[in-house]
């Protein structure tokens, strides 16, 4: 390549970072201005009874809430012309996000949120469904399921409501569960953190991760906890005495010396492992 190509070349990405530092000092740093997404509000009643809730989204968020009215009603902030679909079919309320046009993914948003917010009028159901790429999952106390599944790829999930089985799954994501009741619980992730605090659980814990780290905090199980990692720490306060099969490679174990109370299986490569019992 000549000089002169070079030089020049390099004088273009110059003033091209002059004229966007410039642009965005013209906007005072709100870059709320450059959106080019616009979304609307739609409310959804629903006037059929259901048990199952199933949604299915790629990049919208999800809201579980306490309704503020007599029924149920689903509220959303789509994009213009959004594809969300809203129905009941055979004792089961359907929210699902039906495939985009090429087009509606080249806007731009600084901010903006696609969401999906589901007002329940009581706090008891059977199943709960969330099937979701992007967006983050808030299941809230308050409500009660006899089962709880929840996939996401990147979106952050919280769950505080009880439920007989709780499954969370996630890619890059965090999870986490507090101040709730279940009889199992089953919580996986590639590289996101996974925290529980303020949980009580009748039989069992399953805890994967690779490279995220694994925080237990006022935990009490009453059968087998296990939690393994790959890279990441194992760190925590138990309620009940436990039965500790460890293992680490490179990293530093503290645990107590206990002989009774259910099996609690830690594992990691080069992570730390730190637990402890705290009696009430």
């Amino acid at each position: 390549m000549k000089k002169s190509t070079i030089i020049i070349a390099s004088i273009l990405c110059v003033v091209g970072l002059l004229v966007s530092a410039c642009g965005v000092m013209a906007i005072g740093f709100d870059f709320s201005k450059l959106n080019t997404a616009k979304y609307n509000e739609r409310i959804y009643d629903i006037n059929e009874d259901f048990e199952n809730i199933v949604m299915e989204t790629d990049v919208t968020d999800v809201h579980l809430l306490i309704s503020d009215r007599a029924d149920t009603y689903v509220k959303s902030y789509e994009i213009a012309n959004g594809n969300l679909s809203v129905y009941v079919k055979n004792g089961t309320l359907y929210i699902r996000e039906t495939e985009r046009e090429w087009y509606q993914n080249i806007d731009f948003s600084f901010g903006n949120e696609e969401r999906v917010e589901i007002y329940l009028n009581r706090d008891t159901y059977k199943t709960l469904n969330v099937d979701t790429d992007t967006g983050d999952v808030n299941i809230p106390g308050g409500f009660v399921f006899d089962e709880i599944d929840i996939e996401t790829d990147t979106g952050d999930v919280y769950v505080s409501a009880n439920s007989e089985h709780i499954s969370v799954s996630s890619d890059t994501g965090d999870i986490c569960v507090a101040y709730t009741e279940a009889t199992a619980i089953e919580l996986e992730t590639d590289s996101g953190e996974i925290k529980t605090w303020d949980i009580n659980v009748k039989e069992k814990i399953d805890i994967e991760s690779d490279t995220g780290d694994v925080s237990l905090s006022h935990v009490e199980v009453g059968g087998k906890l296990s939690a393994i990692t790959e890279t990441g720490d194992v760190t925590g306060t138990l309620l009940s005495e436990k039965v500790f099969t460890t293992y680490t490679v490179t990293g530093k174990l503290r645990v107590p010396n206990s002989n009774s109370g259910g099996r609690c299986e830690i594992k990691t490569s080069t992570g730390d492992i730190n637990i402890e019992i705290e009696n009430y």
